[in-house]
């Protein structure tokens, strides 16, 4: 069994893919300005949909206190989001916020409540993504790594 996205992160970075797509053809300022963050959309997206959503599709099992194969795909994360990635996630979280910031604002004073409502919009995702997603993952990932080594010692194994 291969660990996924789950559905509902899944479709909502793909509105998000949609909707920067949409605005770049605007053939405006703030089309070369979302275009910018389209392209670190992409590279952040693509480092959470492979290595941190796919920890959060097991929450529902865990919550009812089972387990299955595809944990056993799970048991670097934890390492390695201490390692460095969850702090370079954090960091590009930064420069996109930065980058939405600047086109809210410019598109605010132009009376583009467009660019601004997707601004917000996307924002409030990545605050979302940092308070609670991403803490999510990380203990997902060591309750698993915990859970293992309690069966281990116990000479029954986990995965």
């Amino acid at each position: 069994m291969e660990l996924k996205v789950p559905e509902s992160l899944r479709l909502e970075h793909a509105r998000f893919r949609k909707q920067l797509c949409a605005l770049t053809e605007d053939k405006t300022d703030f089309a070369v300005a979302v275009q910018a963050v389209m392209v670190l959309f992409d590279k952040h997206s693509i480092k959470e949909e492979t290595k941190v959503f796919p920890v959060l599709e097991v929450l529902p099992l865990l919550a009812e206190r089972k387990t299955n194969d595809s944990m056993k795909l799970l048991q670097g994360v934890a390492d390695e989001m201490k390692a460095g990635l969850h702090e370079e996630l954090l960091e590009e979280h930064r420069t996109i916020v930065e980058s939405l910031r600047g086109i809210s604002q410019s598109a605010m004073a132009q009376n583009r409540r467009e660019y601004v409502d997707f601004a917000e919009c996307f924002i409030l995702h990545a605050q979302m993504e940092e308070e609670m997603l991403y803490p999510a993952a990380l203990v997902t990932a060591d309750y698993l790594q915990l859970l293992n080594q309690c069966r281990i010692s116990s000479n029954g194994y986990f995965l």
